[in-house]
């Protein structure tokens, strides 16, 4: 299997000041003792123009930095340059041309609930053309990648994640499906002459290795810009590929590992709550909605907030190259609504039959009420910069060896003397990660059914005997035999076959005037009378024995 490679960075050439991101990213954003000194819309500007000049240089390492700093990428314009060249730069693609997928022959399994799905997104757009117009890009996004990489599975909330894609590549732009697009379409970018940034970029061509950072949007004849759904399409399957690959199995097994590290991240934040709510005792599949969609289910995309605290979210996650982020963001979340929750918890404590139960509901109740709280989002995003290092915790145990948490989106960039670089993943390699964990899946899967067959075989096989024990038929079977057994043993001790005929002439009129009357339908102990009188004989027969013995003694 081959390794990923690093990615070499170039030296700094530019204004020292545009790239010390050390300082930069680090102080001047998120210093409360710095920031003091500019507004918001200073810090923004300042900042839009060192994203400018790090995407013409192609600045990886400046890119991280500023991608989790404070206010992320800013704006729709510089998140699709920045996502394309970070998320580009990660997954390599083999030169050559692609399979073309559109015909009907390579159609994916889960293609009927993909069209199920996406005709519920963008429920919050009001102009209904422009509504048809985002399903029927999220769609055709979708179904190339499933077709494309038809290994992987289709999950629901799969179409979330892909929106927020959808989204920043959209906004303010037309789509033109690939089949209608206008062969004398301009190559333009709407990037450029922008006249409060006076920042130009190269409009050198670009290959699969990203040689440029230019979105190249395409000029209708009415002068509108149209989406790129080729620079669309490479985002979504890299972070596909390398972010979210755990959840496109056939099964949640992997998820729900992912899911348990969340109350031991809780714990090593705040353990007394961890205690309180007993999260070592709940699997935490409260979370699986938010963590499946990186929280883009509760606060959906809009493309008329720009400054959505989602995108914030997105931006931090590709910057840090972390899927263990989103863990991280949903355990703080829970920290930070921790005296809401134990009030709930202990208001319904005799609401609920069990605590599971109650953890559950409370859970949903309190984080869905304020997932759209941006300052509580502001507040947890702070936190992830400033204490994300101080989280003390291995999960390497919790989850599969090819996992993305421990392959491509570790969250742990490599240094290099040159500066902070990003690991860089061929597709063959990833693709293997890929049919590595598969098959996984599928022993893992199969283990679980021999498991579920035998406990459901020993049930089955304790159900039987349970029914046939009560049934009328085992009884009356059952009384046959152990009277059987005491004739024997009263022949054999007797040594004497004329005892042995009257006791099983009654033995049997016994049993044939109970089983007349019915009363083997009414008693699970008919066997009892019988035996009985054959046990009461022997003990009489014995007794005067014995007394004959002594008399004439």
């Amino acid at each position: 299997m081959q390794s990923p490679t690093t990615t070499k960075q170039s030296s700094i050439t530019t204004d020292q000041s545009l790239h010390h991101c050390e300082l930069l990213a680090e102080s001047i954003f998120d210093e409360k003792s710095v920031v003091t000194f500019f507004t918001h819309r200073e810090q923004k500007d300042f900042k839009r123009k060192l994203i400018c000049s790090s995407l013409e240089k192609r600045d990886i390492a400046t890119l991280l930095k500023l991608g989790v700093s404070n206010f992320g990428f800013i704006s729709a314009d510089l998140r699709r340059e920045s996502w394309y060249l970070l998320l580009c730069e990660q997954l390599l693609l083999p030169q050559g041309s692609r399979t073309d997928v559109s015909d009907d022959k390579f159609r994916h399994r889960d293609e009927n609930q993909v069209h199920l799905d996406v005709q519920r997104s963008f429920t919050g757009v009001k102009d209904l053309q422009r509504k048809e117009t985002l399903r029927t890009l999220l769609k055709n996004i979708i179904i190339r990648i499933l077709r494309t990489h038809h290994q992987l599975n289709y999950y629901q909330g799969y179409h979330d994640v892909v929106s927020v894609f959808i989204v920043i590549f959209a906004q303010c732009k037309r789509y033109y499906p690939s089949d209608r697009m206008q062969e004398d379409v301009l190559l333009f970018s709407d990037m450029t002459n922008r006249g409060d940034e006076d920042v130009s970029f190269s409009t050198e061509d670009m290959n699969n290795n990203t040689n440029s950072t230019l979105t190249q949007a395409f000029e209708d004849k009415d002068g509108n810009f149209a989406v790129d759904e080729q620079k669309l399409f490479r985002c979504v399957e890299a972070f596909t590929l390398l972010y979210l690959r755990d959840f496109m199995m056939d099964s949640l097994d992997f998820p729900i590992d992912q899911l348990r590290i969340i109350p031991r991240l809780i714990k090593t934040i705040d353990k007394n709550l961890y205690k309180k709510l007993r999260l070592d005792q709940v699997e935490p599949f409260f979370a699986v909605s938010s963590i499946l969609t990186i929280f883009s289910h509760e606060m959906k995309p809009m493309e008329d907030g720009e400054s959505s605290i989602i995108f914030c979210i997105f931006d931090y996650i590709i910057s840090s190259q972390s899927m263990s982020a989103p863990l991280l963001m949903y355990a703080n979340l829970v920290v930070e609504n921790k005296n809401r929750l134990l009030e709930e918890y202990e208001t319904n404590l005799e609401n609920f039959g069990n605590y599971i139960d109650l953890v559950h509901g409370i859970m949903q109740k309190v984080l869905l009420g304020v997932s759209y709280d941006e300052k509580l989002w502001d507040r947890i995003l702070q936190k992830m910069r400033t204490d994300v290092k101080n989280v003390n915790f291995s999960y390497k145990k919790l989850v599969n060896k090819f996992s993305v948490l421990v392959t491509t989106a570790t969250g742990k960039p490599i240094f290099t003397p040159q500066g902070n670089s990003q690991t860089r993943y061929d597709l063959n390699y990833v693709k293997n990660l890929l049919n590595k964990e598969i098959q996984l899946n599928t022993k893992r899967k199969l283990l679980s059914n021999q498991k579920n067959d035998k406990k459901k075989t020993n049930f089955t096989l304790l159900h039987r005997l349970s029914s046939l024990t009560c049934s009328a038929s085992f009884v009356y079977k059952i009384s046959i035999f152990i009277g059987l057994m005491a004739l024997m043993i009263k022949f054999y001790r007797g040594s004497s076959i004329k005892h042995l005929i009257p006791q099983t002439k009654m033995y049997i009129g016994k049993l044939r005037s109970s089983s007349l009357a019915g009363l083997y339908q009414e008693s699970k102990y008919i066997w009892l009378d019988p035996l009985y009188g054959i046990l009461q004989n022997m003990v009489t027969s014995v007794s005067s024995r014995n007394t004959s013995f002594v008399v004439n003694k």
